[in-house]
This record gives C-alpha cells, sequence and structure tokens, in this order.
C-alpha cells in the first residue's frame, strides 16, 4: 500500500480579510495523518525544528472520544476523531495536536502556513465549525458578523463542507491503522509529552 497520502481540499474563502485572527488565538488542533506524514518528511528542515516541540500526544479513552471531538472541532455531525486513528490494547488513543494557544500558531511565517497544502482539517475548514448542532461561521471571524443570518450558511457553501468532511473519513480511515506507528516515529525522535484529556 502506498503511505504517501494526498492532501485534503480546503474551503475557498474568497472574501477573507487575511487578518489572521485564525492563527493568533488557536484553538486545540488535532493533526492528521496527512499533515503528520508532511512533517515527518520535512522534520530535518531548519525552519521545522524548532516548531515541533510545540506538538503534544494526547491521550483518549474510548468513552471520552466524544468529547474530546467536540471540543477540537473534530465533529461535524459525526466524531471524526473515529476516523483518524485506532485505540491501543488498553483502548487508548494517542493523538497528536497543536495546544490551545493565545499565541500564534507556530507554523505561521510572513508568506503563510509553513504546512502549505498539508494543513490539518481545523484550518482546512475555518471559519466553519459544527456548532450546536448546525455548520456556521466562528465567531472567531469577522466574517461571522458581517453575515445577515449571525453566521448561517449558503447552500453552496453547506455542500462544500461536507465534501470535504466526506473526502476526510475516506482519506483518514485509509491510513487510520497506520497513524500510531507514525506518531511512535515522532516521538521517538522528539520526546513529545503525553496529555491526559480530561472532559470537562
Amino acid at each position: 500500500m502506498n503511505l504517501t497520502p494526498k492532501f485534503l481540499l480546503e474551503m475557498p474563502i474568497t472574501i477573507c480579510k487575511t487578518c489572521k485572527k485564525c492563527c493568533n488565538d488557536v484553538p486545540t488542533i488535532v493533526l492528521d495523518y496527512y499533515t503528520i506524514y508532511y512533517i515527518l518528511k520535512a522534520i530535518d528542515l531548519p525552519q521545522y525544528l524548532h516548531l515541533l516541540t510545540d506538538i503534544v500526544i494526547y491521550e483518549v479513552k474510548s468513552h471520552d472520544l466524544n468529547a474530546a471531538s467536540k471540543t477540537w472541532q473534530h465533529w461535524f455531525g459525526n466524531n471524526l476523531l473515529i476516523d483518524l486513528t485506532v485505540p491501543d490494547q488498553k483502548g487508548i488513543y494517542q493523538i497528536a495536536a497543536l495546544p490551545k494557544t493565545r499565541g500564534k500558531c507556530p507554523f505561521l511565517f510572513p508568506d503563510g502556513c509553513l504546512l502549505q497544502d498539508y494543513k490539518p482539517l481545523t484550518c482546512k475548514l475555518f471559519p466553519y465549525v459544527w456548532f450546536q448542532n448546525n455548520l456556521m461561521i466562528t465567531s472567531v471571524c469577522p466574517l461571522h458578523n458581517q453575515n445577515s443570518e449571525n453566521g448561517s450558511l449558503s447552500k453552496n457553501e453547506i455542500e462544500q463542507i461536507e465534501n470535504i468532511v466526506k473526502e476526510y473519513k475516506i482519506l483518514a480511515n485509509k491510513y487510520k491503522k497506520y497513524y500510531p506507528n507514525l506518531l511512535a516515529k515522532l516521538q521517538n525522535h522528539f520526546d513529545w509529552r503525553m496529555v491526559r484529556f480530561k472532559h470537562q
């Protein structure tokens, strides 16, 4: 099997004002297989070395997986973390992520995102999120206030989001059993800290 993934499509936000609030008020961002793979391939590039220390590995128990998916914006009507990886023998899911921060994303450079086309799902879909059983524009984004329906979306936007999520599920499922091995390689290299997810 070819373990080189294609990159995931992203929402074309043509009316974006490039204020970069999305990259300067960063939520917990789950790193998907294609993002981790890209990082592993670029691991020896000097611009990456100091960035990778910001990544942590979250340990999530099976019964907390839905809560983690909603907390980390990996819930679009269903739990997308289930498609991302597989649990270990104790039923623990290990998931790499950039932890929530009020500072600039470490992968944001003056000329754009260092991850290029291999940005995580959260970044690919921003500013669109699933909130209170609806797709909407997050209030973090200035576009939320410009929308007369308080963040409601057009039929075309909803269809695009649904297509990206569908593609994500297919891509993630294809590589989910390889995700833990990829994390193990990087963990051995960087000794990332392990954090137990706690449902609030």
